[in-house]
């Protein structure tokens, strides 16, 4: 502290201590921002699709996620998109949450890239194809899930809020839909149903929230049935969504 006049304090010490930390915190910013830049280099993709469910016998994310792989062999991605694995999971909610919790801990081990949780579920009425932008702190099964767990109304995280509570992707959809537009029948939704496809979303984008919201995010995909849109035309959408992802995150 230093005295000045009759009774006037001027903090310089103390003000010179705050101004030294503000710096060091902008400055931390900066390189935390510069370095995840770098990690962006690449954009890694975990691929979900669900089995059968209700009156779904056979799903066509099933079908997409078991065959992408091959499907990659043939036609690679660019340079700047890869993905880590593909998995079909149960129709059901604690088994999207066993199997969630599971693939954060083996998913992604070089944490030098970003990394997208990419979701798929089919919406049988649809004819095109939904990119959810949001997902909702809800569970409301108009059916029992494969468990025979059926929720009416109720928060899927009570401590989340009431379930008008909602998590949006921060991937960025509106160019990567319009992009897509040029060559599918796509459109952006903010209504991916109270059902699995839902619960999954949600858990989904919140764990990428606490767990690294500057290196991950998520993205939901209703897909219509295969009389709507073949199953080729299906995996060439999968691909051109990667690979236009990757491009948005990367450059």
């Amino acid at each position: 502290l230093i005295m000045a006049g009759k009774g006037r304090v001027v903090v310089l010490a103390g003000a010179a201590m705050a101004a030294t930390a503000l710096a060091k915190y902008l400055y931390d910013v900066y390189m935390k921002r510069q370095r995840r830049r770098k990690k962006a280099r690449r954009v890694i993709f975990a691929l979900t699709g669900f089995g059968k469910f209700d009156t779904v016998e056979v799903n066509p994310t099933e079908v997409i996620v078991k065959k992408f792989p091959a499907y990659l062999e043939e036609n690679p991605l660019p340079f700047e998109a890869a993905v880590d694995r593909c998995l079909v999971l149960e129709v059901s909610a604690e088994g999207c949450k066993e199997r969630l919790s599971a693939m954060h801990k083996t998913c992604f081990r070089d944490h030098e890239d970003f990394r997208v949780w990419l979701h798929l579920g089919v919406a049988a009425s649809s004819e095109e194809f939904r990119l959810e932008k949001t997902a909702w702190n809800e569970a409301d099964f108009r059916c029992p899930d494969e468990r025979g767990w059926q929720p009416s109304k109720q928060p899927i995280f009570a401590d989340d809020g009431p379930t008008s509570q909602q998590l949006k992707s921060l991937l960025p959809i509106d160019k990567i839909c319009s992009a897509l537009r040029k060559h599918f029948r796509v459109k952006i939704s903010c209504d991916p149903g109270r059902f699995v496809c839902n619960w999954i979303y949600y858990c989904s984008l919140r764990s990428c929230r606490s767990e690294d919201a500057e290196g991950s995010d998520s993205l939901f995909v209703h897909v219509p049935p295969f009389s709507c849109i073949a199953e080729e035309e299906q995996l060439k959408f999968i691909h051109n969504l990667m690979g236009l992802t990757a491009s948005h995150l990367t450059t």
